[in-house]
């Protein structure tokens, strides 16, 4: 369900077996209407409009969520270009005529914690690239991830994300984890 100008998933929840849903590049701009899909296992939703990741109390069974590059996040330039993508206008998202931070939307993605709380035990792949994060509290407690993706994000070296990644890592068996630093692009 790539690229089909979709803005709503509700139409998948009466899929009572669906266990992929890739629908990456679409106009997505919640998941409330995402009934619970304790079939699902892989939600791919990289490039839509989220400002929250929640509606996902159900979801118990999921291993595998990718919300990376949303558009509109008042991000950096760095995380624009990652985001880029027609947004049916025919110019670039983030450009000022309503996508980004001028139109008021938050600069990093939220994570509901009713619905990380629900994924705890079940995801193990977490792709959160370029999203504007800078703060990792929302996902710690993921206690199964084995995979993890925040590059692209503008997590700097502070004390208190030391202690937050530390945390994260300490409860969970990640085996590959990709920071990449926001600014200068060199590894953590």
């Amino acid at each position: 369900m790539r690229s089909n100008l979709l803005v709503s998933l509700a139409p998948f929840t009466k899929l009572a077996r669906l266990a992929q849903l890739h629908a990456d590049d679409n106009r997505i701009t919640s998941l409330s209407d995402l009934a619970p899909t304790p079939s699902l296992r892989t939600l791919s939703l990289a490039r839509n409009r989220l400002a929250r990741v929640e509606g996902l109390r159900g979801a118990t069974a999921l291993l595998a969520l990718n919300v990376s590059a949303q558009r509109g996040l008042g991000e950096s330039p760095p995380a624009q270009r990652l985001a880029r993508g027609s947004d049916g206008d025919g110019d670039d998202v983030g450009d000022g005529d309503g996508d980004g931070a001028a139109a008021g939307r938050p600069r990093a993605l939220t994570f509901e914690e009713a619905s990380m709380a629900s994924l705890a035990l079940s995801l193990e792949s977490l792709k959160a690239s370029a999203c504007g994060l800078s703060d990792l509290s929302d996902l710690i407690g993921l206690a199964s991830l084995t995979e993890l993706d925040l590059s692209h994000n503008p997590l700097g070296a502070s004390d208190a994300l030391a202690r937050e990644l530390a945390e994260l890592l300490n409860c969970s068996p990640v085996s590959y984890t990709h920071l990449r630093a926001h600014e200068t692009d060199s590894y953590l």
